[in-house]
């Protein structure tokens, strides 16, 4: 029987090695194959593999259907484009589109793959058993929230010694979410056969303990939102916790949550000695108006309580923002980077990273954008984020200081990585100035957004001024560093091929083609991404 080829294509910027797991659309199907015995399958996995290129994917043997793992955020549909159509091209084979994929079929990239290449493209919803139907596998397997569980495959990709300790187990507790956000895939098109599916307790604790067994403690509940809003289930999510505590002392675990549904539950004592130690909180906004028109159905005041009940209870968190968003003025950033300074003042240790400082709402609904320039970056990185991008959701004349806060969140997350790869090798001198480097770095960041805010609203910070805004930028930054880092650490990771380079008198392209995975899969030529990219420069 031919290999059945299955992908897991970048998730993001090339340098972000730090976060090693699993993907769950992966492992689950795994799960699926394990249960109805098929054992002829390839798995390549760009985010833990970091020597994997598309060539050893196209060379080999005996393979007829790849499945493309893909999940509608971040950069990840870019990715799967890219990835799937280099297969199509170069092969005869057939590419599945597996997983979060509702609104792929109707994007035009994807449309003209269809259009294209006819049968050999197909869309699949994450439904194990609708995958093996298609495939001519056996449908009469396990399904999500009745039996069915992962199989691990990460420690059989290449991973070189540091991202193997740092390897964590990735499982699902439930599938869907409850609530309305706008921006959210889940209300943008159906990705799962239900709305919300909870699985049993038992399928959690035998997903845990298949990692556990191995050595691996640190587990990600890999969930769009852990609690869900049925006060009923918390019952049972009580016991899951019980269970857990008296099964794997030393766990470490982390999930992703609303700021309502954690309060909802409420019992963060449980919840820590159960071995929690970071919440992912999807903020998005501490200002009413953006969570109104986010359809985040929460208050500013909620999310403030929960924040700083976590911080009180000593659990780290990471904040999401979607700083710029269709609702983006100076005043309304103003208010957040305010609130912000409140939540620090009060509580700053399990605030985690500034995860506040860059990030912008995006649309599927071409017809709904407005034209950024072809001068800064940020069109660029507009679209990386999904496959049509022809202009912005949010208000252009915010691109400046988009820009600024761009380059401030590219440099702080490369040197955040940079920093922890050489934590093996630090003296306990060294390690010191580098735990003042985190402490200390949402201030500096808070500070830096004030800063240039004032100037973009007193109009000096313009697109003609960004050559200048730039320089005065990483002064900042390397005064930062001198305050904070040893000696030998002081360099700007994203400054020689980057921020350096760029020249904003001009239209920009596109830079450091390695960091967006361009040596392992080919760029996207002559199609329609890359025509809807040409008005902000081609690749360098």
């Amino acid at each position: 029987m031919e290999n059945l080829l299955i992908i897991r294509p970048p998730q993001s910027f090339r340098y972000m090695q730090l976060d090693v797991r699993e993907e769950t659309i992966v492992s689950y199907w795994l799960g699926y194959l394990k249960a109805i015995n098929m054992k002829n399958y390839v798995v390549y996995d760009f985010n833990l593999d970091r020597t994997l290129d598309i060539e050893r994917i196209l060379t080999e043997p005996g393979s007829r259907d790849c499945v493309v793992a893909c999940r509608e955020v971040g950069d990840n549909p870019c990715y799967a484009y890219r990835v799937g159509k280099a297969i199509l091209e170069r092969t005869q084979r057939r590419v599945i589109f597996y997983g979060n994929v509702g609104r792929l079929p109707t994007q035009p990239a994807f449309e003209e793959l269809k259009e294209t290449h006819g049968r050999r493209v197909e869309f699949v919803i994450q439904d194990e058993p609708s995958l093996a139907r298609l495939l001519g596998l056996s449908d009469q397997g396990p399904i999500f929230g009745q039996g069915l569980q992962l199989e691990p495959y990460g420690f059989g990709q290449k991973l070189d010694p540091m991202r193997r300790k740092r390897m964590k187990a990735s499982v699902e507790t439930t599938r869907g979410c409850h609530f309305p956000c706008r921006f959210c895939f889940i209300n943008t098109s159906r990705n799962y056969p239900a709305r919300w599916v909870r699985r049993p307790n038992a399928d959690i604790l035998a997903d845990i303990k298949t990692f556990y067994d191995t050595g691996v403690n640190n587990v990600v509940f890999a969930d769009s939102e852990f609690f869900g809003a049925k006060i009923e289930d918390y019952h049972g999510i009580t016991e899951l916790l019980e269970s857990m505590v008296i099964q794997f002392p030393g766990l470490h675990y982390k999930i992703y949550s609303r700021a309502d549904t954690i309060l909802a539950f409420g019992n963060l004592e449980l919840l820590k000695r159960s071995g929690l130690v970071s919440v992912f909180i999807g903020v998005e906004s501490l200002v009413d108006e953006d969570l109104v028109m986010l359809k985040k159905k929460t208050t500013a005041s909620t999310l403030m309580k929960a924040i700083t009940a976590l911080a009180d209870a000593k659990i780290y968190m990471d904040l999401s923002f979607i700083v710029f968003n269709r609702n983006t003025t100076f005043e309304t950033l103003a208010e957040n980077l305010e609130r912000l300074a409140i939540l620090y003042r009060r509580n700053p240790r399990y605030l985690g990273m500034p995860l506040f400082s860059f990030s912008f709402e995006v649309t599927w609904q071409v017809e709904a954008t407005r034209p950024l320039s072809s001068q800064t970056y940020v069109a660029i990185d507009l679209a990386t984020k999904f496959p049509s991008a022809s202009g912005a959701v949010f208000n252009p004349d915010l691109e400046p200081l988009m820009e600024i806060y761009r380059l401030l969140s590219y440099e702080w997350s490369a040197k955040v990585t940079q920093l922890n790869l050489r934590r093996p090798s630090a003296s306990p001198e060294q390690m010191a100035q580098m735990e003042e480097w985190f402490r200390t770095l949402p201030y500096f960041c808070l500070e830096v957004m004030k800063y240039f805010l004032d100037l973009a609203r007193q109009s000096h910070l313009t697109l003609d001024s960004l050559n200048a805004m730039r320089d005065h930028l990483f002064d900042m930054i390397i005064g930062f560093y001198c305050r904070t880092l040893p000696a030998g650490w002081l360099d700007c990771p994203s400054r020689p091929g980057h921020a350096g380079v760029l020249d904003y008198g001009r239209p920009v392209g596109l830079l450091e083609p390695e960091e967006y995975w361009y040596d392992a899969i080919p760029p996207v030529k002559q199609d329609y991404w890359e025509r809807h990219r040409s008005d902000v420069g081609g690749i360098h």
